[in-house]
Formats: structure tokens, sequence, C-alpha cells
């Protein structure tokens, strides 16, 4: 059963990928996307996924936070920590 959770989370993200490939991501998936790149350890993708989220964000306030929380994680995990305190 854990095998086909893995399956379809794996194919919603490759759903995801397509979707920021052909530009019709959404600042949210961007995010989402992001997180799972950071939680992948491929911390260069990841900046450049929630960098992205941020540049199209429209929404509350409160959320963007936790995007830019996200993005100074993974600043921190890539060991650039003077982008992380910008």
């Amino acid at each position: 059963m854990s095998q086909m959770v893995i399956i379809l989370v794996q194919g919603a993200d490759l759903d995801r990928k397509e979707q920021v490939r052909s530009g019709d991501a959404s600042a949210t998936e961007l995010f989402e996307l992001g997180v799972v790149m950071l939680r992948r350890k491929i911390y260069l993708a990841a900046t450049k996924y929630l960098v992205q989220a941020i540049e199209k964000w429209d929404g509350d306030d409160q959320d963007l936070a936790q995007v830019y929380n996200a993005l100074g994680v993974s600043y921190v995990c890539d060991r650039k920590l003077g982008n992380a305190y910008e």
C-alpha cells in the first residue's frame, strides 16, 4: 500500500513540473514544488521555484511569509547564509 502512495505522489510531482515548464503553474503550485525539492535536498531547484512563487504571489501576506520562510531554509541548507538574511 505504501508503494501506491509513493507512486501517486511522484505522479503529482511530475504533473506540477509539467505545469511549471509550460508556464501555467500558479504561485501556490510553485511553492508546493519548491517544498518538494527542499525535502529532496535539491536546494538549487527549491530556491528557483520559491523565488518564482514569490514573484507570482497575489495571495495573503501571511501565506507569503511561509514562502519566504521556506526560501530562507533553502538558502541555509545550501550554505548561502548571506541570501538567507535578506
